[in-house]
């Protein structure tokens, strides 16, 4: 943070894991609450978020809370389910294979012209950022992202992040490719063992044939791990279908557990 430029921004884990949840108030705008997309857009996540869940067994309201947005919040809590468990997506990509690429350079003009396209998809990586508020990149420089997501738009954004960089090395002679680890880990889980999580996610992504991977982990604050990779094609594609599925309540919240049942047997 202290290197992270001017003013930097760095969301609390609960705000990230907030996303999906003031996403889906944002749609259903209420009647009733006044200024209501003002008032998410001035408190963003955490507001309605950390009131919801955290504080609703609370006698009352932190006291940064003035009394028209403890009213709101009262009239959000009855009028709409709580959000769910605060779960979040931390992501690390790498560029694969940069040896290689680096050792078929020739020439000083060479070695600049590819320090400018890492230097280019470091800064595609932060305008995208800046334009989805809700996407916190920690880090971009060189080849490497760390970033920490919201669900609803983690896989998306990881996505982007490869294009990105795909762009950048378009007509490289020896083009890398880019590898991304994600976790999708509890707020409230030391960050540091998320991060730890989210380097061996990402080793598992580079141990796939040829890289060019995605490997996600989804880790409960109970239970075992799921852990799934593959390449970026056909791998996310079917994870946006699988999401896409659920989101329209197509397939239901047990279909997954029915079918690992199956294969189990």
């Amino acid at each position: 943070k202290r290197f992270g430029g001017e003013n930097p921004k760095f969301d609390s884990t609960i705000d990230v894991a907030a996303g999906p949840y003031l996403e889906r108030l944002r749609q259903l705008n209420p009647a009733g609450l006044k200024s209501f997309e003002g008032y998410l857009n001035a408190h963003r996540n955490s507001i309605p978020f950390s009131y919801g869940y955290l504080y609703r067994h609370e006698s009352r309201a932190p006291k940064e809370f003035g009394e028209e947005h403890v009213v709101a919040l009262d009239q959000i809590s009855r009028e709409f389910p709580e959000p769910k468990p605060p779960y979040y997506a931390f992501l690390l990509g790498d560029g694969d294979n940069m040896g290689d690429t680096i050792t078929g350079l020739k020439g000083k003009p060479d070695h600049q012209n590819f320090s400018e396209r890492l230097s280019r998809f470091a800064a595609a990586v932060r305008a995208l950022a800046a334009q989805h508020e809700a996407w916190n990149v920690v880090f971009a420089g060189g080849d490497d992202v760390m970033a920490l997501l919201p669900l609803h738009e983690a896989l998306e954004a990881a996505r982007q992040f490869r294009k990105c960089f795909d762009d950048a090395v378009a007509d490289l002679p020896k083009r890398p490719t880019f590898s991304v680890g994600m976790v999708i880990a509890h707020a409230l889980e030391p960050l540091s063992e998320v991060r730890r999580l989210a380097k061996n996610a990402e080793r598992q992504a580079k141990q796939m044939p040829h890289k060019n991977a995605l490997a996600v982990w989804a880790v409960p604050r109970s239970g075992a791990p799921v852990k799934a990779s593959g390449h970026w094609e056909p791998f996310a594609d079917d994870l946006r279908t699988a999401v896409q599925l659920y989101r329209d309540q197509t397939i239901s919240p047990s279909f997954a557990y029915s079918l690992r049942d199956l294969l189990d047997t």
